[in-house]
């Protein structure tokens, strides 16, 4: 038995209509991921807030200051290329120029590092060059 006109009709319809919605949501699988990159992009973008760029500040200065407790080196000789180097360090590694534009999203992490942070022998060297 063959199919008559308005059944045949409808089937092309229907085909179409699936092919439509294949291609709806391809468009929007599309624009997922595209949200989705930019949402990343924005997160990293969003700097740290007053009272983070101030508990970062705090948790450099208490490094800096156990740092020279531990190794005796002395407050004022030491501070300096202490500070320039966590800082700096840390700057780097986030890819920015000051530790304000350091990404919130990453705030535990960056106190983290800091507080685990141990200087280099070329700053230890220069500290003790500097002290003699």
């Amino acid at each position: 038995m063959s199919k008559n006109l308005p059944e045949i009709k409808l089937q092309e319809l229907l085909t179409k209509l699936t092919e439509s919605q294949i291609i709806a949501n391809n468009q929007m699988t599309g624009l997922d991921m595209r949200v989705k990159q930019v949402e990343e992009t924005l997160v990293k973008r969003v700097y740290l807030s007053a009272v983070e760029a101030q508990a970062v500040k705090k948790h450099v200065k208490s490094k800096v200051s156990e740092l020279c407790r531990k190794n005796n080196w002395e407050y004022e000789t030491a501070y300096r290329i202490l500070i320039q180097a966590l800082y700096g360090e840390t700057n780097d590694q986030y890819n920015v120029t000051s530790y304000r534009e350091l990404p919130s999203t990453y705030f535990s992490e960056i106190i983290e590092k800091i507080d685990k942070w141990i200087p280099t022998t070329t700053i230890i060297d220069r500290i003790n060059n500097k002290a003699a």
